[in-house]
């Protein structure tokens, strides 16, 4: 029986010492995939203001890097901003956290600046085709969180290093109040 008591201790203080490795912060229902955090923001705003929050989350607009992922961002929502731009340089469109383009997913005729207007924000349809927009319509968007396993993540490396000396030290309790016992 005592046995059985230590090891379910051992179990539930090792899940309690699991940490996010994720430095921000999903304030609602997120998804892990392919070792990114997702989370769908409901909120009706336009293509900057969605930039800004995801980045006062600690995330950015997510970027999508292939189809897999593209198919799965698709799921969130019938009409949402991406991290897809060309607002520093017209018809260069570039992801907002500088990484390079390996996939795109244009609609038929996009990007088109339609009716000559600067269209400089991608937002992504229900199917998963990408359509340039101008900055003044509102769409819900997705917010996407890079893992960051670094020591200088206190998101990860302090709250791991607190965890496993909390783990320790219940270890080393339990340890000897089951030795006090077993001497009685």
């Amino acid at each position: 029986m005592d046995n059985r008591i230590i090891i379910s201790f051992l179990i539930i203080s090792f899940l309690l010492g699991i940490t996010s490795p994720f430095r921000g912060t999903a304030q609602n229902e997120s998804t892990i995939f392919n070792g990114h955090e997702y989370e769908l923001i409901t909120h009706y705003i336009t293509w900057a203001e969605a930039k800004e929050d995801c980045e006062d989350r600690g995330g950015h607009l997510v970027t999508i890097s292939n189809f897999e992922e593209n198919e799965f961002v698709s799921s969130f929502a019938a009409v949402i901003w991406i991290g897809f731009t060309e607002e520093v340089n017209e018809g260069s469109w570039q992801w907002i956290t500088g990484e390079t383009i390996t996939y795109t997913n244009w609609a038929p005729g996009e990007p088109n600046n339609y009716g000559g207007i600067d269209e400089d924000y991608a937002e992504m349809g229900g199917d998963g085709r990408w359509f340039d927009n101008i900055n003044r319509d509102s769409n819900p968007y997705v917010c996407e969180w890079e893992p960051d396993y670094s020591e200088d993540n206190e998101n990860f490396s302090s709250l791991a290093f607190l965890f496993s000396r909390v783990f320790f030290f219940f270890i080393i309790i339990i340890l000897l109040i089951i030795i006090r016992r077993r001497t009685r």
